[in-house]
């Protein structure tokens, strides 16, 4: 099982592509944030924090790509070259074989969305400072959700992948889900869609669009200038919410593909 998954994380590294997306992902923040530096409308610095304020959840969003990716390496690809076959032809059991590829495709996925996150922010901290916009404890609890979040939806890649059995399946819905998770939280002016997000449990990209976005409000300085406020508080049961609900979906969708491949000829 060890050899299994130092295979796997190999074969990713080896798949450069895969990780042009969150080099283009850091690439779009960071030009945002050279274009955006020297003032925003409100005539003043952008800071880190007022930056993620109002560009976390174009991050979060186009990120959501990557885990797609990556388990579509660690889990789809040895279905094409029938290397699954071959090692259950060998007398290795399937609960092995399931979680020598699931597991590491996880961690990874994991590790790189934090980075993307992270390492943005981090450069503008460094070229303009944090700032007063958002507390940094806050934004790392927010951190420390959404990747709770990205477990349950990478582990919903995982059941896609192992259930379709074909290269690009992840890296479709994957797609789909950046632009649904986008799409959804920018409408959530719209009566339905303003029921589902304030309902962030429902959907992995239900709760990753949530809590990305600040609830804020501005007011009007002199020139018709204006300054954000930010509400940047969670409350007990959203965080108890979204930890429980991510742990729970996370486990049913790991057992859900195990129990499909466990049953599944390979055909």
């Amino acid at each position: 099982m060890t050899d299994i998954m130092k295979t796997q994380i190999r074969q990713l590294f080896r798949r450069k592509g895969i990780f042009q997306f969150p080099l283009i992902a850091l690439l779009i923040t960071l030009v945002l944030s050279v274009l955006l530096q020297s003032t925003d409308n409100s005539g003043r610095i952008l800071t880190a924090s007022a930056f993620l304020g109002q560009f976390a959840l174009f991050s979060c969003a186009v990120s959501l790509i990557m885990p797609g990716c990556i388990m579509d390496v660690c889990c789809s690809d040895d279905f094409t070259d029938k290397t699954i076959n071959h090692e259950l032809t060998a007398g290795m059991p399937r609960i092995k074989v399931y979680f020598a590829r699931i597991l590491p495709g996880l961690v990874i996925s994991l590790l790189c969305y934090a980075l993307v996150l992270a390492v943005p922010f981090t450069l503008l901290t460094f070229m303009h400072g944090w700032g007063t916009d958002i507390p940094l404890s806050n934004v790392l609890l927010r951190l420390v959700l959404i990747l709770a979040a990205i477990l349950r939806y990478s582990c919903f890649m995982g059941m896609i992948a192992f259930l379709t059995k074909k290269m690009s399946a992840c890296l479709t819905v994957s797609i789909f889900a950046a632009l649904a998770c986008y799409s959804m939280a920018m409408g959530a002016s719209i009566p339905y869609l303003r029921g589902l997000m304030t309902n962030p449990y429902l959907l992995s990209i239900l709760s990753i669009g949530n809590l990305s976005q600040f609830d804020a409000w501005y007011t009007y300085g002199s020139s018709l200038k204006y300054n954000y406020i930010y509400y940047p508080a969670l409350s007990g049961s959203t965080v108890a919410g979204v930890v429980i609900v991510s742990l729970v979906m996370s486990a049913f969708w790991l057992l859900l593909g195990y129990h499909y491949f466990r049953t599944d000829d390979l055909n």
